[in-house]
């Protein structure tokens, strides 16, 4: 953990193909002090992704391994839905997707002279009314060599409920930054979200149940620097 990391979520999985492992999390007080972490909650039963631990490259499936930024949170709730909240929050809802566009990103980064990563939208949230296509200028180019935009809907799975539908895995969030430079072919949208199935594998999330995780967003804290670090077969998890 860098210095400034005052908060980690610990998860640990028994080996590299392990679908499910354990949830713990823990806290210190001051900045680098590799002795003073102490236990804030778990240990608690997590789903991990359907390749098991290791790289996240994209379509592998696997839960990337080391330790990585928690960033914003979101869910299928009003912020009043909890007791306080120290992390930015963002409702999700029909006009809000996840951009999982690798092949689309990749070929153009390829053919574009002067684009960069950054200048992309991948593994990034973006608020559209009509699903997110190929962009014209594109098109008109390349035409039927650029490949589909890919994109995750956020919203609910069942839009004409009053409340979040029990299997959505986004009803509760918190994006996991494993690929800051936001490169295709490394990795895109991984998260810590709920599951009602533990023993159902994700594409490469860690997921757990949702009052577990409500807990958990209430007591992340932007200031403290949290951390999700994926390890596997530690005794300690600390």
């Amino acid at each position: 953990m860098p210095d400034k990391c005052r908060q980690v979520v610990v998860v640990t999985a028994g080996d590299q193909d392990s679908t499910t492992g354990q949830l713990t999390y823990y806290e210190r007080v001051k900045p680098g002090d590799d002795n003073g972490w102490k236990k804030a909650g778990g240990p608690m039963k997590c789903a991990l992704g359907e390749g098991g631990v290791g790289v996240a490259d994209d379509n592998t499936g696997k839960t990337p391994e080391g330790p990585f930024p928690l960033g914003l949170s979101l869910g299928h709730y009003l912020p009043d839905h909890f007791i306080h909240l120290k992390m930015n929050y963002k409702f999700a809802g029909n006009t809000d997707w996840w951009d999982e566009s690798v092949k689309y990103w990749t070929f153009l980064l390829e053919n574009e002279d002067g684009l960069k990563p950054a200048d992309t939208t991948y593994n990034q949230w973006i608020v559209s009314k009509a699903k997110p296509v190929r962009d014209p200028k594109y098109v008109a180019m390349y035409g039927r060599d650029l490949p589909d935009r890919e994109v995750e809907s956020l919203a609910p799975k069942d839009q004409a409920k009053s409340h979040p539908d029990d299997n959505s895995d986004y009803n509760l969030a918190v994006f996991v930054d494993h690929n800051p430079t936001r490169t295709p072919g490394k990795g895109c949208a991984i998260f810590l979200h709920c599951r009602k199935d533990l023993d159902d594998p994700t594409e490469g999330c860690v997921a757990i149940h949702e009052p577990q995780l409500k807990t958990i967003m209430e007591w992340l804290d932007l200031a403290k620097t949290p951390y999700m670090s994926v390890i596997v077969d530690d005794d300690d998890g600390s």
